[in-house]
């Protein structure tokens, strides 16, 4: 697809700084936050993005992309450019509202803006940025355009009584009350599996009288932060969803959520019912605008809501909301399946280091 003009580089830079390019593309296309999504790029996420995505990389898993650190931080540097120009013309293009104003823009978003790209003077980088960026303004424009004639999506919870392997599991799990499951979703019942564009999704348990009443508490939006009084320490942070009443340890949890793409399937796991809700997320940004609150957290008194850790539904009934502060993550990587049972011990908590 991309970069042709690199041909003073190595074939296998030439082909994986390719496959990133169109993985990027591919994913940040939902929310159109290309910018913010190559500004958080390293080549370390770079080449995890395309191992979980893709299954006919081995010479890139064999190798784990060590050798590429250094030449993909340089091409990510020269691309840059490229970003900021596609995400100027998707912003102007968001501002359309026909399919034929966007495509009697498209000749004018092919010149990128000079003072964007002037920067780089040497030909071959000219030519490269130049390529890339007219593959990457194709794909943006082309998923503008599908947008457009997407019927508005009816965000609702998804519920059913039927079972899989991986809900009872769960269901048995002597970790439950304070672990998140993170798991493939060919291992849900069918008819969830359909609610879910991706590859995977995050699974909480919660009472069946909360799963009968939730469409008034999830708002399908990502997780927002909250503090908690937690005994071993003054305050906890936690990633709330709906409307707090599922809480998740900030730290624990937000390095397993890398893995989300393009949007947050939450599971709610009762005793006899499951319930959907997809999520708006976007991993490559809003993971690291996750960590950047937690690197300073102390300096931002007053701006994160305190939590009251009992919440009542319309009845008055009163209801302790315990926090999620363990992960058991059993997803597929790089094609290798994982057969990890959800009833097992979650995985080891990462320690603080002082």
């Amino acid at each position: 697809m991309i970069i042709h003009s690199l041909s003073t580089t190595e074939p296998k830079l030439t082909t994986l700084l390719q496959l990133i390019v169109e993985e990027f593309v591919y994913v940040a296309a939902k929310s159109e936050r290309y910018r913010e999504g190559w500004e958080r790029l390293t080549p370390y996420v770079a080449i995890d993005l395309v191992l979980r995505r893709r299954q006919n990389v081995d010479w890139l898993r064999d190798a784990r992309g060590e050798k590429f650190d250094a030449e993909l931080s340089e091409c990510f540097d020269m691309v840059w450019p490229a970003i900021i120009a596609l995400q100027r013309v998707v912003d102007e293009a968001r501002t359309l509202d026909s399919a034929s104003d966007i495509e009697a823009r498209y000749d004018a978003w092919l010149q990128a803006p000079i003072s964007v790209i002037e920067r780089y003077r040497d030909t071959v980088s000219l030519q490269t940025i130049r390529e890339t960026y007219e593959q990457m303004l194709q794909c943006a424009v082309g998923a503008r355009l599908a947008k457009l004639d997407e019927a508005p999506k009816d965000q609702q919870v998804f519920r059913t009584r039927d079972s899989s392997l991986a809900i009872e599991q769960i269901r048995i799990s002597a970790y439950s009350k304070e672990t998140v499951f993170i798991f493939d979703k060919e291992r849900l019942p069918v008819n969830l599996q359909r609610g879910v564009s991706g590859a995977k999704c995050l699974a909480v348990t919660v009472p069946d009288a909360w799963i009968a009443k939730c469409d008034a508490f999830v708002n399908f939006s990502a997780p927002s932060f909250g503090l908690v009084d937690n005994c071993r320490t003054a305050q906890e942070c936690v990633l709330q969803l709906a409307s707090g009443w599922v809480r998740l340890d900030a730290a624990e949890v937000n390095r397993f959520l890398y893995q989300f793409d393009d949007e947050l399937p939450v599971v709610f796991v009762g005793k006899e019912i499951c319930a959907l809700a997809v999520h708006e997320f976007f991993g490559l940004a809003d993971c690291a605008s996750i960590d950047a609150t937690l690197a300073h957290l102390g300096e931002l008194d007053g701006l994160i809501p305190v939590l009251n850790d009992r919440l009542s539904f319309d009845d008055e009934t009163s209801v302790k909301v315990d926090v999620k502060s363990r992960v058991l993550n059993a997803v597929s990587y790089a094609g290798v399946r994982c057969n990890r049972s959800l009833s097992d011990i979650p995985d080891a908590i990462d320690e603080v280091p002082f």
